[in-house]
């Protein structure tokens, strides 16, 4: 029995003891400079070849975008002639901002919202 205890609790100082290394602040705005990219490139090539593409990171969930025209910046798309398509509802918009930062999206313009059926 002593015996017992001991392997358990052998076997359980591995698993306490282990920190996760830390990334450096540098490599951090690197790492997020590179994803806002990769994002907008992802978005750019969506758009050209008239492709819908998703926000994942969305707390309505996955929102489902088209847009005929994007242009980009260091922390946001601006997406033209744009719609969003939610499980719940739709909008249109001449114009959207979506912000990597905040994950915000602010439709400008002629903006119409319906119900998805």
């Amino acid at each position: 029995m002593k015996l017992f205890v001991l392997a358990l609790c052998m076997g359980s100082v591995a698993s306490f003891g282990q920190d996760k290394p830390q990334i450096p602040v540098e490599q951090r705005a690197m790492i997020e400079r590179m994803s806002q990219r990769l994002r907008t490139e992802i978005v750019s090539r969506a758009v050209l070849q008239h492709q819908p593409f998703w926000l994942q990171d969305s707390s309505l969930g996955p929102i489902v975008i088209t847009a005929t025209a994007v242009t980009a910046d260091e922390h946001t798309l601006t997406l033209a002639g744009v719609e969003f398509k939610s499980n719940a509802v739709a909008v249109s918009a001449d114009e959207a901002i979506y912000d990597f930062r905040s994950g915000r999206i602010e439709p400008r313009g002629n903006v119409h919202l319906a119900p998805v059926r």
